[in-house]
């Protein structure tokens, strides 16, 4: 009786799997993830810094993602969408402190900061540009969610991360740089990060783990045959659509406060 013919993909999945559960193994002390996120971040944004453009999120998404694939891939989608939570709030709040200290410098080393800058000072002091009009903001942020949902199919996540780590860099450069015109500082740092771009970010992060574990699943990983991927996916478009909301409602209520409470060159 001959046996099944592996398929092409199987080798891959195997090798896979293999590293995944050698990455699992690595993180399974407990705090060791907890000291990974804690360690590891700062070093990859000031290393990522010093030599500027890609390099910046191509060195955070590599040290993150071993984490976050040893979690997902190993049927643990919730573990992985925590570390990813905690891991974006570290990258804001380390790159958002460098450019309120050092905004000329960082901003020659963090992509697209300049152009996103001027972007939402202009909002901020007019009202106009993307960020208050849904004509204008829908179309981009549908673009941003289907480039990010390809690359985590194509790469099980690694790309999608990447990209992640590029908006979160200029966004919170953006962040960075507002404060450091504020005149009323606790409204400016309750303010700066709206609700709605908190909602884009867990959005983004939940649908990476269902869209990345989908993909993981097709390609044979046996980990994650029995995981369930949907509430993931469902949590994340809620929160993209929840986004969307906020932004449309409250974006015209958020810019006058913003704009008494700063003083923008």
């Amino acid at each position: 009786m001959s046996l099944p013919r592996e398929t092409p993909t199987q080798p891959l999945a195997r090798a896979l799997a293999s590293r995944f559960a050698a990455w699992d193994a690595f993180f399974s002390p407990p705090g060791r993830p907890l000291l990974w996120l804690l360690l590891t971040t700062p070093l990859a944004v000031a290393l990522g810094l010093l030599a500027g453009g890609l390099w910046l999120p191509l060195l955070q998404a590599c040290a993150f993602y071993p984490l976050f694939a040893a979690r997902l891939f190993r049927s643990r989608w919730k573990s992985a969408v925590a570390a990813a939570l905690l891991w974006a709030f570290w990258t804001a709040l380390l790159v958002g402190t460098v450019s309120y200290a050092a905004p000329e410098w960082s901003s020659h080393r963090i992509l697209r900061a300049q152009a996103y800058q001027e972007e939402m000072f202009t909002w901020v002091e007019s009202g106009r540009g993307a960020e208050g009009d849904i004509r204008l903001f829908l179309p981009q942020h549908a673009l941003h969610l289907g480039l990010f949902s390809l690359l985590c199919l194509l790469s099980l996540g690694f790309l999608g991360l990447l990209m992640g780590a590029v908006l979160m860099n200029y966004m919170s450069f953006y962040v960075g740089t507002l404060l450091g015109y504020a005149l009323d500082m606790a409204t400016v740092l309750a303010m700066a990060w709206p609700p709605w771009a908190m909602c884009r970010v867990a959005g983004f992060i939940f649908i990476a783990a269902a869209l990345s574990g989908w993909a993981a699943r097709r390609l044979g990983l046996p980990d994650l045959a029995d995981c369930r991927l949907r509430p993931a996916l469902a949590a994340g478009a809620a929160l993209i659509v929840m986004d969307v909301f906020l932004k449309w409602w409250l974006a015209p209520y958020w810019q006058p406060l913003l704009k008494v409470s700063t003083r923008l060159p």
